[in-house]
């Protein structure tokens, strides 16, 4: 398979910065620039993106964006805002383990997909007839995602889980929540409106820094009584990743 240029397999950034003359630029002070899939990075601070996010690092740090075209954007780096370009895709590993359910042709939701990295990455895998809208509520991740992954199957939108409500029941054949099913009071709801809109036959994955029973747990209440719900991965201390599969009515139910 030929990988899009908006999501090539280049070494990131701090990747590239672990080299012994880009740790000494950094101590000397010097601002580095560099491209990577197309897009021009120019450091706006002289420290490592490393040091910067660590305890004893601001906890950010700052960069210019120059997109083909000309278009620039001035980037946040935080612990929270990450760009794959910069820092590596944090979750591709967890968003891997749902890698053998997506199908070309599926139309799949990623919700608080972030910078974008993980919808341009979905919508390679279905591709061609396939769509993914992936829905953040950060303003300046959903910009740099709309500019970095150009991609005519992907779709990259502003907005939290109320955003949902206008979508019809069964609007995708898959929901795919990285960290958006959080152990808080209102779980059950946000589980509940990502059931609602999977269409039968389809699946929505969860996964989380919880145990997997406690994730089972939490979507069993949403399902309302409906779809089964199995464990695809658990890690000690780590990331749990749960399935739940919502079934095709029988014929005149």
């Amino acid at each position: 398979m030929t990988v899009p240029n908006a999501i090539a397999a280049e070494p990131h950034a701090d990747q590239a910065r672990r080299t012994l003359g880009n740790r000494l630029r950094h101590l000397l002070g010097l601002r580095q620039t560099f491209r990577i899939g197309g897009v021009r990075y120019r450091e706006l601070t002289a420290d490592s993106l490393r040091h910067a996010l660590s305890r004893a690092g601001r906890g950010h740090k700052e960069y210019e964006a120059v997109f083909p075209g000309g278009a620039t954007m001035r980037l946040h780096c935080t612990r929270d805002r990450v760009y794959a370009d910069l820092a590596g895709p944090r979750l591709l590993d967890v968003y891997r383990k749902s890698e053998p359910l997506l199908r070309p042709g599926m139309r799949v939701l990623i919700p608080q997909g972030g910078t974008g990295y993980a919808g341009a990455w979905a919508a390679m895998r279905v591709a061609p007839s396939g769509a993914v809208v992936s829905l953040d509520a950060d303003a300046e991740s959903v910009e740099y995602a709309q500019r970095r992954y150009r991609l005519p199957n992907a779709s990259f939108e502003l907005g939290g889980i109320e955003a949902l409500a206008g979508e019809t029941d069964g609007a995708f054949d898959a929901v795919i929540a990285v960290e958006a099913i959080a152990p808080v009071d209102d779980e059950g709801a946000v589980a509940k409106e990502f059931w609602r809109l999977v269409r039968p036959g389809g699946w929505l994955v969860a996964a989380g820094l919880r145990p997997a029973a406690q994730a089972v747990g939490a979507l069993g209440p949403a399902l309302g009584g409906t779809g089964s719900v199995h464990i695809l991965h658990e890690a000690r201390d780590g990331w749990s990743v749960v399935r739940a599969d919502k079934p095709v009515p029988e014929h005149g139910a």
